[in-house]
């Protein structure tokens, strides 16, 4: 009964707090070191792309009608496309990958990440990641947490196939991405998402 809870609850409210604090604080320091690796990825070993794989992403922004700058590099500190940031996004490719690209499956995983931004998945990842340090300890916060991730990178598919139209070329890209993605960060959105 909900009294004999609270009577078992009662002396031992300080042990739980304290349990929840240690929790919370360690949920927490990940997250900020999430938060550090990405912003390390956004300022360091960063070569922006050749001009071509640009103006390839600024008409897709120009098609999804969205007036943000977005920047489009490669870095060699990333694995696989993502996209970092919410005030001012980056597309990051790792070094070398968007040149060995059919152009239709480059546009694909562009258009994918430009989907993100438009949602704003990026700063909506951070929120969700500090309701997962909250209550980390509840079984149905990290079920509904896993399904948000799945719904989110659906969505992003379904808005990346809309603007290029190919659903085929983009089921390619996602393919040749998946074979590289090995450790993406979390608050970083990957195009190589779990259970693709």
């Amino acid at each position: 009964s909900l009294e004999a809870i609270q009577e078992y609850l009662s002396p031992h409210l300080s042990m739980i707090a304290l349990c929840w604090c240690f929790g919370f604080a360690v949920c927490f320091l990940r997250l900020l070191g999430h938060i550090g690796q990405v912003h390390y990825l956004k300022t360091q070993r960063n070569f922006p792309a050749d001009e071509y794989w640009i103006e390839m992403k600024d008409q897709l922004l120009q098609k999804a009608g969205m007036k943000k700058a977005v920047a489009l590099v490669e870095s060699t500190l990333v694995r696989t496309p993502l996209i970092i940031g919410h005030l001012k996004p980056y597309i990051m490719f790792p070094i070398g990958f968007i040149n060995r690209l059919d152009p239709l499956e480059a546009e694909a995983i562009i258009a994918h990440e430009i989907a993100h931004i438009l949602r704003r998945d990026y700063l909506f990842n951070i929120l969700q990641s500090l309701v997962e340090s909250i209550f980390y300890y509840h079984p149905a916060v990290w079920w509904l947490s896993s399904t948000m991730r799945r719904e989110r990178e659906i969505a992003a598919d379904e808005l990346a196939i809309s603007l290029t139209g190919n659903a085929v070329t983009y089921a390619k890209a996602l393919v040749v991405v998946q074979e590289l993605a090995y450790f993406p960060l979390s608050p970083a959105l990957a195009f190589a998402g779990k259970g693709k």
